[in-house]
């Protein structure tokens, strides 16, 4: 009886913690990320560590919202008539191989008054690229200020983004944490014990 118990008690630890899937978000401004981007702060980077290992990565966005004011760019042809040109917020996880990024252009259609968004963007695997470098967790993020190439002409003027959320979200399938498992598996041995008592 002893024996059978133990067994059991065995085979219900090794499958007390099955991964499984799950969010984990990462709050930008928490690790340092700027509200304000332009071309006197075009760019921002950071490592950053999720506290969990994944088995699997599907998909992972940012979510983020704010206002972006368009800049204003001139024909080479016509320089005495700037227009306003969208410029755009970039976000990128490094590259496995290429570089997997998510941006939001706009302003143009609002100058010069500011355009309010509220997005949620999929960063993008371009070709062979993959998640493998992250499962475990750990990467690094940037964040960078656009503008767009006029072949015949150039920005007079930037643009404005202004940021009052970014948020990463990674939608996977996670290894549970040991603890987690330990708690399990005594959670069940005690289970088993007071059914055999009965």
């Amino acid at each position: 009886m002893k024996t059978k118990v133990i067994i059991t008690i065995l085979f219900l630890l090794a499958g007390a913690g099955p991964a499984g899937a799950g969010i984990v978000e990462l709050d930008l401004f928490d690790l340092g990320c700027p509200t304000e981007f332009n071309r006197d702060n075009p760019e921002w980077q950071t490592d950053f560590d999720l506290g969990v290992t994944f088995i699997s990565i599907d998909h992972v966005y940012i979510d983020w919202s704010g206002v972006i004011t368009a800049g204003l760019a001139v024909h080479n042809d016509n320089p005495g008539e700037p227009y306003p040109l969208n410029v755009a917020i970039g976000s990128s996880l490094g590259s496995n191989p290429y570089i997997r990024s998510a941006d939001f252009w706009g302003g143009g259609g609002t100058y010069p008054s500011p355009e309010p968004f509220e997005m949620l963007s999929e960063f993008e695997l371009i070709g062979p690229s993959v998640w493998s470098d992250i499962l475990d967790g750990k990467g690094s993020i940037n964040m960078v200020y656009l503008e767009l190439f006029i072949i015949s002409g150039n920005y007079v003027e930037g643009g404005q983004i202004s940021l009052d959320k970014a948020v990463l979200i990674f939608d996977g399938t996670i290894i549970p944490e040991p603890l987690t498992i330990i708690l399990l598996g005594m959670g069940t041995i005690v289970i088993i014990a007071r059914k055999h008592r009965k």
